[in-house]
């Protein structure tokens, strides 16, 4: 009725345009609006075909397609994050289980820097203490110490409450901190000494010295050890390895030659000094042998019963000062009875000697830890051994000297000991069975000039020039330097000294060239010449044209 088109079609829309396009807006595009469902231009004419129920189905299709777009860009956003997160997790998640397994499987604690906690170990002598850590001794090389000291003397420290500190010597490489109540234990705490050559010295030589005449290699070891074991708070294990800890310091007494020790001292130490006392003998002052009786004065004179002698006439702890009346004993500031005489003293022994005089410089530590040389005029006059055992050939003219060298370190002083015989010098004639008549003797020796004197051979009370009377019974030397060459040397046998030809049994006497007055009645019958002991230094008379030994001087 309003024209020529039919009622169901606009004349402006084509044909061929299906009618569902009224239906289907552009949804995906952001920018719809309410015109998009309205194909005509507003007012549309009326009566339009269903107008209200395509629209609200149209608008309720456009929400959902929209609120489709919005949840899929959330949801890509959310297949980026959601594996991250897992992601994450997973990591956490795998922490936690390799801590979990650490606990079960993990690494013990270890000791460590345990060098720094041996420097700490150490000993105090004379109230210093010393360890590497207080930087007054060092592992490896040689501290001398003075030779007096005893082994006692060396305390040793072995409980040390700073020897091991958890932030030095603690580590746990899975992190577990240390127990803080139990960080270490330390067990097995002990010290040991060696000498030089490894030997274990004995518990028993603690109150011993460690320098003159000890005989320990040089230098010693002091080894201090003990077990260390660490622990963790937490952690299975919790415990470390057992860890031994060690340091060993080289001690080595202050090298020095500290005696001139005789050899008789060697070969007799027994019979070292004599020992003598004041005893009363028909009414009358005399001497008799420290071991006997007042009674038994005639048996210490039996020849027969000489043997007795060795055991009564030596060595008596209450005869070692010199006794004025009848001698013996010995001078202490210048004679050790067990290490000789010492070095200290002025003049140095000796000042005497024979063929065949031997003496041993002794040392700190061991004889043979040093290389010996000497230097003499005559060269050969002199020797000297592996030990420091100097030996007299012939008689030396002016000063002799024997360097001593440590072996084992450059580090250690060359020691030097020197001597000049200013004294006597005499050629026993002992060997065999050969015995003189005085004048025998001086024609042997060349002349009565050449036949020593008392005082040149011993210093007995009897020695000196102005004795002249009858001897005392039993007067003898004393050790001493520079006094007769008994006094210096001793007991003067074949047997202390087998290089020489001092006598090696029967009679030990020789005359000597100090004369005796035979003027008196008492002194009818016997010689005119004193006579005096090689064994220990008497002084006597015998009867004339008694055969004694023969001693010469040169």
């Amino acid at each position: 009725m309003f024209g020529s088109q039919p009622a169901s079609q606009p004349a402006s829309q084509p044909a061929s345009q299906p009618a569902s396009q009224y239906l289907i807006p552009n949804l995906l595009s952001t920018s719809s609006s309410l015109s998009a469902f309205y194909p005509y231009p507003y007012p549309y004419p009326y009566p339009y075909p269903y107008p209200y129920p395509y629209f609200f189905l149209n608008l309720t299709v456009s929400f959902y397609i929209k609120l489709f777009f919005i949840l899929s860009q959330a949801f890509k956003q959310l297949i980026i994050v959601v594996p991250f997160f897992i992601l994450l997790n997973s990591h956490i998640v795998y922490g936690l289980t390799a801590h979990t397994l650490n606990a079960i499987r993990g690494n013990s604690p270890e000791l460590i820097n345990t060098k720094i906690a041996a420097d700490k170990y150490g000993f105090t002598v004379n109230e210093v203490f010393y360890s590497e850590s207080s930087s007054n001794i060092k592992e490896g090389e040689i501290k001398e110490f003075d030779g007096n000291l005893t082994f006692s003397q060396f305390v040793v420290k072995l409980v040390n409450d700073d020897l091991l500190d958890t932030k030095i010597n603690y580590q746990d490489t899975d992190g577990d901190v240390a127990d803080p109540t139990r960080p270490f234990i330390l067990t097995h705490m002990s010290y040991q000494w060696f000498d030089a050559n490894g030997v274990k010295i004995s518990d028993s030589d603690k109150d011993k010295i460690i320098g003159c005449g000890s005989g320990y290699a040089m230098p010693l070891n002091l080894q201090i050890s003990l077990q260390a074991q660490t622990f963790s708070e937490y952690g299975i294990p919790k415990e470390s390895d057992i860890v031994p800890i060690t340091k060993n310091y080289k001690i080595m007494a202050k090298s020095q030659i500290c005696y001139a020790k005789p050899n008789q001292m060697i070969t007799y130490p027994t019979m070292t000094w004599a020992s003598v006392r004041t005893i009363k003998y028909q009414s009358k002052q005399n001497c008799i042998l420290m071991g006997y009786t007042d009674n038994e004065f005639e048996l210490s004179m039996d020849e027969d019963f000489a043997g007795l002698r060795v055991t009564r006439g030596w060595n008596f702890d209450n005869s070692r000062v010199r006794n004025s009346y009848c001698g013996g004993g010995y001078d202490a500031d210048v004679f050790d009875p067990v290490n000789g005489f010492k070095v200290s003293a002025s003049p140095h022994f000796p000042t005497t000697g024979f063929p065949g005089a031997k003496f041993q410089l002794v040392m700190t530590g061991h004889q043979e830890d040093f290389d010996y040389s000497v230097s003499a005029n005559p060269q050969d006059s002199v020797v000297v051994d592996k030990a420091g055992n100097v030996m007299l050939k012939k008689k030396p003219v002016g000063l002799v000297t024997i360097r001593a060298k440590f072996k084992h370190s450059e580090q250690i002083p060359e020691q030097v000991y020197s001597f000049n015989l200013s004294g006597v010098w005499v050629v026993p004639h002992g060997q065999g069975d050969n015995h003189y008549t005085y004048e025998q003797i001086v024609h042997l020796c060349g002349g009565e000039q050449n036949i020593p004197s008392r005082a040149e051979m011993t210093n007995s009370p009897n020695a000196p020039a102005s004795w002249t009377k009858y001897p005392l019974a039993w007067d003898t030397f004393t050790r001493t330097i520079g006094e007769g060459l008994l006094s210096e040397w001793g007991m003067s046998t074949k047997y202390s000294y087998p290089d020489s030809d001092w006598a090696g049994s029967g009679l030990l006497w020789f005359y000597t060239r100090d004369q005796y007055d035979v003027s008196s009645d008492i002194a009818a019958g016997l010689s005119d010449r004193f006579a005096a002991d090689a064994w220990i230094g008497q002084i006597q008379v015998w009867a004339k044209n008694k055969l004694l030994r023969a001693v010469c001087k040169q």
